[in-house]
């Protein structure tokens, strides 16, 4: 039924696993 937070949950994951592939963009 949470949907949304689904969503929200495997967008954060895969916003995650990118910055971790990418530590070119580290700050």
């Amino acid at each position: 039924m949470e949907a949304r937070h689904l969503v929200y949950f495997t967008f954060l994951s895969h916003l995650r696993i990118y910055f971790l592939d990418c530590p070119i963009l580290e700050i």
